[in-house]
């Protein structure tokens, strides 16, 4: 797992392409998404089909103005996550309540000792709001149907 590098690519779009609202189409509603090369260099068309066996919508491109698909330059996100220390005590409460007080020597645990003790996450004490409400895409009804 510390092999992968793990990339950013949401807020380095959101620097690139319109939002969703902005979109000429619901992505809720459509089916299927069709890209298409645009003629300009760096540029990619979306269309999106409300049915599966119909082509009628127009391709468009959905970068800001003066922007291109190209200029998506994903930064790479730090391994780890910062965690408040209330966070951690919690844990630690819950894991002596059902483990009892030597849940440390307990091998199903061990990924949890090496969080509680990890500096670099203790570290990280941030007051990040954990309800940042920011929709990237739209809201839809819910519906009994499966979709796909």
């Amino acid at each position: 797992m510390r092999d992968i590098q793990m990339l950013d690519f949401r807020s380095a779009a959101k620097n690139v392409l319109k939002p969703t609202a902005r979109w000429p189409f619901k992505i809720s509603e459509c089916k299927r998404f069709i890209l298409k090369r645009s003629k300009t260099v760096g540029n990619v068309l979306i269309r999106g089909e409300l049915h599966f066996n119909s082509d009628i919508g127009k391709a468009v491109n959905l970068c800001k103005t003066g922007m291109k698909t190209n200029m998506i330059l994903p930064s790479t996100v730090p391994l780890g996550a910062p965690m408040n220390r209330a966070k951690i005590t919690d844990v630690d409460a819950l894991l002596k309540k059902h483990f009892g007080a030597e849940w440390e020597t307990n091998a199903e645990c061990q990924f949890y000792v090496n969080i509680i003790r990890s500096p670099v996450i203790q570290e990280g004490d941030s007051e990040r709001g954990e309800d940042d409400n920011e929709n990237y895409c739209e809201c839809r009804d819910d519906t009994v149907d499966l979709r796909i």
